[in-house]
């Protein structure tokens, strides 16, 4: 895989959700200090992995970005968002221009994407439906939450989600 990249700051992210699928390898679970079968999984048809990526689980989240690369912590988001303004503009400035849905008619949900880091929303299991929030792991089990309505960047514990899935973005060693 090959994966746009930019700038923010002093920090240098990943621009496109991984997309990396294990190839069946038990990984490391950090938290456990065991070995672990990874979890991933394209929520869209196949096509579209290449798009918008792939969902997940926490430990093969925390294991999938490539050399060179790394899970980013929460102080590492915490300054992206900094960086773009902070938490009240942030979520607006990273979404990408298309794809977000409004919760109600009228609204705007769609980012400018000003600095070329083009979050994709995620698609609902549960409801089948896309464009309305994305989480985005960190190194301790947070994470970043971007959502249609609000043009904000909140990061949030997830750890009582114990099957949650979340996107990966790599930020740069």
């Amino acid at each position: 895989q090959v994966y746009k990249y930019t700038t923010i700051g002093d920090q240098v992210w990943m621009a496109q959700n991984l997309n990396y699928e294990f190839d069946g390898a038990s990984i490391y679970d950090p938290l456990e200090q065991q070995m672990a079968d990874p979890w991933t999984k394209c929520l869209y048809e196949e096509d579209d992995c290449a798009e918008k990526g792939r969902v997940y689980g926490w430990v093969s989240a925390y294991n999938a970005c490539p050399a060179g690369w790394h899970l980013p912590s929460r102080e590492e988001w915490n300054r992206l968002i900094d960086n773009m303004g902070g938490r009240e503009e942030a979520g607006a400035r990273l979404k990408s221009r298309e794809g977000w849905l409004p919760l109600n008619a009228g609204e705007s949900s769609n980012g400018s994407d000003d600095c070329g880091f083009d979050v994709v929303s995620a698609k609902n299991e549960v409801t089948g439906r896309d464009g309305f929030f994305v989480y985005m792991w960190t190194t301790s089990e947070s994470c970043l939450n971007l959502s249609e309505s609000n043009s904000d960047a909140v990061i949030e514990d997830c750890s009582h989600f114990s099957t949650w899935k979340g996107s990966v973005r790599c930020i740069r060693d």
